[in-house]
């Protein structure tokens, strides 16, 4: 949904950050793990449906620097749920405003 018209400029421009940080994470915490994956040697299958191609070489040292940037990104990728979480959170019991009720499913009225 659109912001509430009462949010500050400033919360905005972080709202939107998070966002966009948010999205990049979900791309790129699975392209990590296809990476580490690939650079372990280890056969990749979608749900057990198809083999998915290997992006890079079998390499110990890929495989090690591919890992640490997956939990790496896992680890932001948590911290920000939590973050946003907290953020609606305060939007409704602090600030007593709609954004949490907004975001939920269902009738806005």
């Amino acid at each position: 949904p659109l912001y509430a018209e009462s949010i500050p400029a400033w919360q905005l421009r972080v709202a939107t950050l998070t966002h966009r940080l948010a999205y990049l994470l979900m791309f790129a915490m699975p392209l990590s793990g296809w990476l580490q994956n690939s650079a372990a040697g280890f056969p990749l299958t979608w749900f057990g449906l198809f083999k998915v191609p290997a992006l890079v070489a079998r390499d110990k040292a890929m495989f090690a620097f591919w890992q640490q940037t997956h939990e790496v990104l896992g680890w932001m990728l948590m911290a920000l749920i939590a973050v946003h979480v907290l953020a609606a959170l305060k939007h409704h019991f602090l600030e007593r405003d709609d954004t949490l009720r907004r975001m939920l499913p269902g009738p806005k009225g």
